[in-house]
């Protein structure tokens, strides 16, 4: 292997170079560092804390349970990789792999078991269907070029680039088949008291005077903003309204988003609830400062019977709940935290490309839509502000 690195590295140079890869500086060096290591390392295994250190620039104290930032990168050049060798480097004699498991580089060389005289009969096949297809390839190519011309000026604005378009595509394929879009529902809690003399909000059981319903939490106002780029870019509408005022019949007849937790709306707690990471109320409010928690209603090993933020004021870290269901033959997507802080990074992690990518992969979608996960979010909290997040538990979900 070592005679044979020259050779290989040119090959790791024109995926660096095409059009793949080309603009994505920090993939490319990830794909080197990777490829150096296989080469001149092939018994060391590379690990999270090293890519992140040598490769990304983070310092000693890197924590990999903390930031996802490797394993996204990760991610999202094993998808590169692909791409490059189902387009451009289809031929290539070398094909360099990454395995789902791990963070190493192969090399194999593709393996060419076809004789000549099946070789003539395939290209005779071929010749044969080649103009039904490229009139659905030109087709497609022209479909595709309106869709990515039509949203890159809002892709820009986002930081995003044409590139991201069909993984955001892929996992929100569910809510763009309407033309009205779909109907984002946001939590606001029934508060009691008065703005001037202090409020809090209603728990059960508690006498229904002076209800105060038109507060939300900024990290809900900070989501549907969210959501609304996001749509904005793939050129689908969203409604809004507000959880105290929807009716059954918008449940029934709507793909929905629910943002915030239903234990803050009691209107939402009569819908179909998660099977597996179910919220309910924290009993102990006063000593805490989310109003709910997240159960693990089936916990696998190493996972905890509960999820709950911190007892900090703000909160140093929280958790969220992004839930993709089928019922009744409608979608519904829940993006709720135990905080407010939880909710609004449970909305901006599904309007991130990268992480999406990662969420793809760990709920088991293989160039399709997502199939109907749920999945829990561990969130860093620096004064209010979600700094970084990362999935720590996903379960498939009922189809019902």
């Amino acid at each position: 292997m070592p005679n044979e690195k020259p050779m290989l590295m040119r090959y790791v140079d024109r995926i660096a170079a095409s059009p793949v890869l080309r603009g994505s500086e920090g993939l490319c060096k990830l794909l080197r560092h990777l490829a150096e290591m296989a080469l001149q390392e092939p018994r060391v295994s590379t690990n999270e804390f090293r890519i992140a250190t040598e490769v990304l620039g983070r310092r000693s104290d890197f924590n990999p349970k903390i930031d996802s930032s490797v394993r996204a990168q990760i991610s999202r050049l094993r998808s590169k990789l692909e791409e490059y060798y189902t387009t451009i480097g289809a031929e290539d004699e070398i094909i360099i792999d990454m395995p789902r498991r791990g963070w190493g580089l192969t090399f194999q060389k593709r393996k060419l078991s076809m004789n000549a005289s099946s070789r003539r009969g395939l290209l005779i096949l071929a010749a044969a269907i080649s103009g039904l297809l490229a009139l659905v390839t030109i087709f497609q190519a022209l479909r595709y070029q309106q869709l990515v011309g039509a949203a890159t000026p809002a892709l820009q604005t986002l930081g995003l680039q044409p590139s991201d378009l069909p993984t955001l595509r892929q996992f929100w394929a569910p809510f763009l088949q309407s033309q009205q879009g779909p109907l984002v529902v946001f939590s606001n809690g029934e508060f009691t008291g008065s703005p001037v003399l202090g409020m809090h909000l209603l728990v059960a059981g508690e006498a229904r005077e002076n209800i105060v319903s038109s507060y939300t939490g900024v990290g809900e106002v900070v989501a549907v903003h969210a959501l609304g780029r996001i749509f904005a870019a793939m050129r689908t509408p969203l409604r809004v309204k507000r959880g105290g005022l929807l009716p059954l019949d918008d449940v029934q007849g709507n793909d929905i988003i629910f943002v915030g937790s239903p234990v803050e709306n009691p209107p939402l707690q009569d819908l179909p609830s998660n099977d597996e990471f179910v919220f309910q109320p924290n009993l102990k409010p006063a000593l805490h400062d989310s109003y709910s928690t997240i159960r693990n209603v089936h916990p696998r090993p190493g996972e905890p019977l509960v999820f709950v933020s911190d007892k900090a004021n703000p909160p140093a870290y929280d958790f969220a709940l992004v839930a993709l269901a089928y019922r009744r033959r409608r979608h519904v997507l829940t993006l709720a935290g135990t905080t407010t802080f939880g909710t609004q990074a449970a909305a901006e992690f599904v309007s991130n490309p990268d992480s999406l990518r990662e969420l793809l992969e760990r709920t088991g979608s293989r160039g399709n839509a997502s199939p109907p996960f749920e999945a829990v979010l561990q969130v860093q909290l620096k004064k209010g502000v979600p700094i970084s997040t990362q999935i720590v538990a996903v379960h498939p979900a009922k189809t019902q």
